[in-house]
Formats: C-alpha cells, sequence, structure tokens
C-alpha cells in the first residue's frame, strides 16, 4: 500500500508492485473547499487592534516584504482606524468607509497626493492579508502624484566646494561631513545605505567593495571605484576613512559612524547632515548626491566612448530596470552642455579646464595662476607690469618681511571681487587685498584703484 499525504487517502497495488485500476488525476486532486490559505488573515479573530496590526506586520514579513514598510503601513492603518470623523474598522472593511475617510482628507483636510496614495496602499496592504481585492470591491483611485521637480544639480566646482567648505571649527565633523559628501556624490549611495555599510565588506587589497542595498532586502552589490577612491593618500579615500574610523570606534562594525563613535540612523544622518550643509548651500538634499553621481558617470562614459554607457551606468547604481538610468541621460545631456568634460575627474582631480576657470576658488596663493603667459597678447587683453609689494606674514611670529616683486598683470574673466578668499579695503587711492588659505600665510597686495575698477588682477610671473 502507499498513502497519499495530500488527503491521507489509501492507494491499493497490484502484488506485481504496480497501482491497480486506480484513478491517480481524483487522488492528486485538491478540493478548494474545506481548504484555508495558511497565509491569509481574519479580521474577526483578532479582539483589539494592536493584536491585528501585530498579526499584519507578521504577515508582510512571511510574504517577503521588507519590516520597515510594514511599520510604516501600520502606522498609517492605526490613524486611519482612529479617525475623528470617519473611522476605519480595519477588522471588517467595509468600502464606504474606505472611500469616504481617503475622500474627507483629500478634499476637506487637505492631505497631499503622497499622503493619500500611502494610506491607500496601507489598506490595500491590509486586504490583501484577507485575500480580497480592494481595487474591484471598492472602484477607488487614489490622486496623481504632482509632476516631478526640476533637477537641480551641481556642477563640479560647486561639489569640490561643498566637499572642502570648513563648516564648523570641531576637526572630526567636518571630516564626517566631507567623507559622506566625496562618497555620496562619487558612490552614489541612497541615503539609507550609509548606516548599513560595514567594514568586513571593503577589499582593498582586491581593488573592490560590496555595497548593502536596504532597498533589495540587503542584497548584495560590487563596486570597482577609482584608484584613487579606494586607496588614495590624498583623497578622501576608503583607505583614509579605515584609518579614522580606528581611531574614533574601532570596535564599531558599521563603515560610516557618528564623530562619537556610535552608528547612524538615516534619519538622524540626514538631519544631522542637512543641518550643517543647507545653511550654505540651500539645494542640496541627500538624495541630490545619487543624481549627480548617475549625471556624472554617463558623463564619464561619453568622454571616454563618446557613448552614454546606460548598461555601465545602471550596475554602478543598482538599478533593475534600464529605463530608470535612461531618465538620468536627458540631464546627462543638457548638463554636459553647460560643463563638457569629466565631472569624475573634475572632482578627484582638477584638469586644465577647470583649475583655470576655478582657480580662485581654491584655499592657497599658489593655485592663484589666471595665465601661464606673462607677455604678449591674448584672449584676456593686453599685458603689462606691475611693482607691488608682498607681505609675508607667518603664524604665531611677529616679525614681517617685505619683499619686492615684479607681477605680470592682465585682464580677468573672474569675477575677482567675488572670491570667498579674498578681502579688499580702501587705502587712499589704491585697494589693499588680502589672500588667505588654511595652512598657508597671509599675502597682501597694493593694487591701484583704476586698475581695480577695470577688473586687473596681479599675477606672479
Amino acid at each position: 500500500m502507499n498513502i497519499n499525504p495530500s488527503q491521507d487517502v489509501v492507494v491499493p497495488h497490484s502484488e506485481e508492485g504496480e497501482m491497480g485500476n486506480v484513478n491517480i488525476k481524483s487522488f492528486l486532486e485538491v478540493e478548494k473547499e474545506g481548504w484555508k490559505n495558511p497565509y491569509i488573515l481574519h479580521g474577526e479573530n483578532y479582539e483589539t487592534l494592536p493584536e491585528l496590526l501585530i498579526a499584519y506586520e507578521n504577515w508582510w514579513i512571511r510574504t517577503r516584504h521588507m519590516p520597515s514598510t510594514a511599520r510604516k503601513n501600520s502606522n498609517a492603518l492605526k490613524r486611519l482606524a482612529n479617525h475623528a470623523v470617519y473611522p476605519i474598522n480595519l477588522r471588517d472593511l467595509n468600502p464606504m468607509q474606505i472611500i469616504n475617510c481617503l475622500e474627507y482628507q483629500e478634499h476637506t483636510e487637505k492631505i497631499g497626493p503622497y499622503g493619500i496614495r500611502n494610506n491607500w496602499k496601507a489598506l490595500k496592504s491590509l486586504a490583501d492579508s484577507y485575500g480580497i481585492d480592494l481595487e474591484k470591491q471598492t472602484g477607488y483611485r487614489p490622486p496623481s502624484p504632482p509632476p516631478a521637480k526640476i533637477r537641480i544639480l551641481p556642477l563640479p566646482n560647486e561639489v569640490k566646494q561643498q566637499i572642502n567648505y570648513r563648516y564648523t571649527k570641531n576637526k572630526l565633523v567636518n571630516k564626517t561631513i566631507q567623507y559622506i559628501l566625496t562618497h555620496g556624490y562619487l558612490f552614489g549611495f541612497r541615503p539609507e545605505e550609509f548606516p548599513i555599510q560595514r567594514i568586513d565588506n571593503i577589499r582593498l587589497s582586491n581593488g573592490y567593495i560590496i555595497i548593502i542595498e536596504a532597498k533589495k532586502h540587503y542584497q548584495l552589490r560590487q563596486l570597482f571605484p577609482e584608484k584613487e577612491l579606494l586607496t588614495g593618500d590624498r583623497r578622501k579615500s576608503i583607505k583614509n576613512l579605515l584609518k579614522l574610523h580606528d581611531k574614533i570606534n574601532p570596535n564599531n562594525p558599521f563603515l560610516y559612524i557618528q564623530p562619537n563613535g556610535r552608528p547612524w540612523t538615516v534619519d538622524w544622518l540626514r538631519n544631522w547632515l542637512c543641518g550643517y550643509i543647507k545653511p550654505v548651500f540651500p539645494d542640496f538634499s541627500m538624495y541630490v548626491m545619487r543624481h549627480w553621481c548617475a549625471t556624472a558617470r554617463l558623463i564619464k562614459s561619453y568622454e571616454e566612448t563618446g557613448l552614454w554607457d546606460k548598461e555601465d551606468v545602471k550596475d554602478w547604481l543598482g538599478h533593475d530596470d534600464l529605463r530608470t538610468t535612461d531618465d538620468y541621460t536627458k540631464y546627462a545631456k543638457k548638463y554636459y552642455n553647460l560643463a563638457p568634460y569629466d565631472w569624475i575627474k573634475a572632482v578627484l582631480k582638477a584638469n586644465k579646464k577647470i583649475s583655470q576657470k576655478n582657480s580662485l576658488d581654491q584655499r592657497t596663493p599658489k593655485t592663484l595662476n589666471i595665465s601661464d603667459r606673462a607677455t604678449g597678447e591674448d584672449k584676456y587683453g593686453p599685458t603689462g607690469i606691475l611693482i607691488v609689494f608682498l607681505l609675508l606674514k607667518k603664524p604665531k611670529k611677529p616679525a614681517f618681511s617685505t619683499s619686492l616683486f615684479l607681477f605680470s598683470l592682465e585682464y580677468s574673466s573672474y569675477p575677482f571681487s567675488e572670491s570667498p578668499y579674498v578681502n579688499q579695503r580702501e587705502l587712499g587711492d589704491n585697494k589693499l587685498v588680502t589672500f588667505w588659505g588654511s595652512s598657508s600665510p597671509h599675502i597682501l597686495l597694493v593694487i591701484p584703484q583704476i586698475l581695480w575698477n577695470n577688473n586687473m588682477m596681479g599675477v606672479a610671473s
């Protein structure tokens, strides 16, 4: 004999060990009546709302969904169940209650389209746990989302300014901000991915890192960054971040940690970072870094191959659908017309085109070279000679030394008076100009007022 475990039916066998004249199909078919889906919830079986919501969260996780989404939906359902005007009985869903509540929120309480859609998704997921198709039962359609905002991306020069800006006198806080900005712009992390990256996923000797993607149920993605970003000694590289990490808290397994050594949460990291950066750069947001990385990587591929390599950028950012990467292509083409050079290279190491245009943004006087030519005609205009006095003030020393230098002078296309590292004041008929850097000596230049008004600038020959 043989027993069919699905129905506990005895199936007779012949003496030869084969089945007799039995209709096998009748034994294998499972009757729908009397069988219940073990995943289906029954709201009437739960006496209180907290019990129901706990069962719903467990159902959500058992059906291979994110726990964080379960908590968000559970909070939304709790608010709907306790609505002041149109509360919804979650243990026995009523289509009219749902429609009245959502329409009241939209038209009377003026809740935005995203809020209504989130409440609708939470109700749909609860109905799915009951085995109910809520769209067919109610016929309700949530409001369409608002049109996408204009995507404002910083150019490479502004990205460098954000990374090198001194947001506070606390050096450790500044370093933490600079590492997050550098890796956010060049790796393209999602905001929720910063707190969960682990040190044991860093493979410096092999030339790659492993990214944990929270959005995809914590699956892993391999990334092969530039050598400067991975093991560079002078950059905000992963190698240097590990050294800083060991000084702060070597026992913390996460790669990105707070200045006090504790791990981040995504909400705390977002609020903390924007609190420092937004007062200086108002258009900053954590997701702008990912948008910038996608655009910069597409521009880099176009500079190197003459093609917009969407497949490579898709793998870099971890997109599931190539159409998501396609959305960045149109922005990459427009921004490339504004800044037609390799954006990644411009941030990692300033090329000639960038250094000539924006050299006055640097913090040391050595970078104040507008032109390499000292004589002759060029595109900025005629060249002249001016004698100026140069005063070098060494830190923590009262002594001054005065030297006489010859400077070549030319018209500059850069708005010199707007440089953040230049200070000027009137000195009779002359202009007294001060340059400074983080570790360099102060430089004082005396420039005639008439030359200053013509936007002329002395540059060391």
